[in-house]
């Protein structure tokens, strides 16, 4: 009796700390927000903002800015920018 209470005990810290590691890495996570401008300044976010963004994914936002959101080293990028901006983004591709 005493050894299967050892090993409920063993069994309960191991889903403690795998629940506990996972809360971790979730906060670990948290979405980045940049302007456009800054994002301008990363060629291998650029590189990817050209294969995964269209102006059908442009969120508008507050004050007539635009909104894109993307996946970007295994993060949630959100990319702030003018109408302008995007614009003259889409005409440079590549």
């Amino acid at each position: 009796m005493n050894t299967l209470k050892v090993n409920l005990v063993k069994i309960l810290k191991s889903f403690n700390s795998i629940a506990y590691s996972k809360q971790k890495a979730k906060k670990e996570e948290e979405p980045v927000f940049m302007t456009l401008e800054e994002a301008l300044q990363d060629s291998t976010l650029v590189k990817k903002m050209h294969s995964q963004l269209t102006k059908v994914n442009l969120t508008i936002g507050s004050s007539n800015n635009y909104v894109a959101g993307l996946m970007f080293n295994s993060h949630q990028y959100y990319i702030l920018g003018t109408l302008r901006e995007w614009e003259s983004f889409f005409v440079m591709r590549h």
